[in-house]
């Protein structure tokens, strides 16, 4: 029950703040030195929503980052969580 109720929120809502963050990890990529390259050697980051009303963000494997609803929804407190992960993912950028 809280799985598909969180899967229709997610689905009416997501497209209001997650375009802006993906933008956002974009941003943040090119800043630490990763640029797009179709050159280089492929490199990922999956970024992973979590129904919690606190923001919140974990670095869970190699370049996975689980990060809450909220934190999603929050421009500045996505930086302050995202950019050292990004720094930890890709620590030569």
């Amino acid at each position: 029950m809280f799985a598909q109720q969180h899967a229709q929120d997610f689905a009416e809502n997501s497209g209001k703040y997650v375009p802006h963050r993906m933008d956002e990890l974009e941003r943040i990529l090119i800043d630490h030195g990763v640029e797009h390259d179709m050159q280089a050697t492929r490199q990922e980051i999956h970024l992973i929503d979590v129904p919690l009303d606190e923001p919140r963000a974990w670095l869970t494997g190699r370049a996975t980052i689980v990060a809450s609803t909220s934190l999603l929804r929050d421009s500045k407190a996505f930086h302050g969580f995202i950019q050292p992960m990004v720094t930890i993912i890709f620590p030569g950028g």
